[in-house]
């Protein structure tokens, strides 16, 4: 976990400067899926595109459980009208019925179709449970 954050620090500080970029603001419905079962949700968040990474943070709600998803996406193919991106993260559980407070590493894939309006996919996977995500992003 300390190492993921740690890399996503500098991996920020090393890019360029995120006021010059284009910020996005994305949402839409989410589900949480464990061994347990599956909830469904949803999520809003917002990204800067930086030149070799695409930060971002989102929170998002399902099963009554609160949490923030951190991290970044690293553009796999990257085009005028689409990305397809390696995503590397950590989900941080705010609160909710029945579970404890904590931080959960991340791997995933994302996939970003549009310039300036879009739709957004990814699916993310810790051990414990996988995250899938559909959306609508907005860049200004």
């Amino acid at each position: 976990m300390r190492i993921t954050l740690t890399g996503f620090a500098v991996a920020i500080v090393l890019a360029q400067p995120v006021a010059a970029q284009d910020r996005i603001v994305l949402g839409g419905p989410m589900r949480f899926s464990s061994g347990d079962g599956a909830f469904l949700g949803g999520f809003v968040g917002v990204a800067a595109d930086v030149r070799r990474l695409e930060p971002f943070a989102y929170l998002s709600e399902d099963g009554g459980v609160w949490a923030m998803q951190t991290g970044a996406g690293i553009p796999l193919v990257r085009g005028d009208k689409g990305r397809l991106s390696l995503r590397l993260g950590a989900e941080i559980v705010l609160g909710g019925p029945a579970v404890e407070p904590g931080a959960h590493p991340m791997i995933g894939t994302g996939l970003r179709l549009g310039h300036r309006f879009g739709v957004v996919a990814s699916v993310d996977r810790a051990r414990e449970f996988t995250l899938s995500r559909a959306g609508v992003f907005v860049r200004w």
